[in-house]
């Protein structure tokens, strides 16, 4: 992958947010839907030492940037599929 991350919706760029925000959504992408630890994930953003990885104050803003990236994509997908009553179809 070259270049930034981008969400297209509709032909118009979706913000992704904040640079700590596009580099977890980079990392899931990359990922290619295996899990992550948080642990994992907060070493990949902040390049963090076992000390600060678990500092409450770390783990909290690894929170916070999760929960935002989750709404992004969910608002996203939202906007990109209709949503189906449970049990008639994939999505």
């Amino acid at each position: 992958m070259l270049g930034p991350l981008e969400v297209v919706q509709g032909g118009r760029i979706r913000p992704l947010g904040p640079p700590k925000q596009r580099i977890l959504m980079c990392v899931l992408v990359l990922a290619d839907r295996r899990p992550i630890s948080p642990n994992v994930l907060i070493d990949r953003l902040w390049g963090t030492t076992r000390r600060r990885r678990h500092s409450p104050l770390c783990r909290h803003t690894y929170r916070i940037c999760v929960a935002r990236s989750s709404r992004t994509v969910n608002h996203a997908r939202r906007a990109c599929w209709p949503s189906v009553p449970p049990g008639t179809g994939s999505r």
